[in-house]
């Protein structure tokens, strides 16, 4: 009874598709505090300002702000500014345009 429903789970389990990383963009307003919900397990609480063409400046929580240089590249994944990590999950700033103005492109990948 018990073993068809164990090789389901194993198979699902074990199948590329189900450790595949997923990719999510989230549009974020500048200099604005956002929430993004489950990072890693966690909620994280930044505001980003972007400081022109070579760097931001980002506050992630209550802590002092960080400036990071931006990664500049014309590959898709080169024009990423790692942001934040935590176990399984990262936010990238992404350098690209985000299609509003006044907002910036973050990218959350989890494993």
């Amino acid at each position: 009874m018990f073993r068809p429903l164990l090789a389901a789970f194993l198979a699902l389990c074990l199948s590329p598709t189900a450790r595949a990383a997923s990719v999510a963009d989230v549009q974020a307003p500048l200099d604005q505090f956002i929430e993004l919900q489950n990072i890693g397990g966690q909620s994280v609480r930044l505001a980003i300002h972007d400081e022109g063409q070579t760097s931001i400046r980002v506050v992630i929580g209550y802590a002092r702000p960080v400036v990071f240089e931006k990664a500049k590249g014309i590959d898709p994944g080169t024009d990423e500014t790692m942001i934040y990590s935590n176990e399984k999950s990262r936010v990238y700033y992404v350098a690209s345009p985000s299609g509003k103005i006044g907002y910036c492109l973050l990218r959350v990948r989890s494993d």
